[in-house]
C-alpha cells in the first residue's frame, strides 16, 4: 500500500485507524 510505504507522512490518528483496519483484516483472514 502507498500509505504503508511511508507511514511517517500520516497523522497519528490516521495511523491508528490504519492499524485498526489491518487488525480487522488479520482477524478476518485467520
Amino acid at each position: 500500500m502507498l500509505y504503508a510505504a511511508r507511514p511517517l507522512a500520516l497523522h497519528p490518528m490516521q495511523l491508528q485507524k490504519m492499524q485498526a483496519c489491518y487488525a480487522q483484516k488479520d482477524d478476518n483472514t485467520f
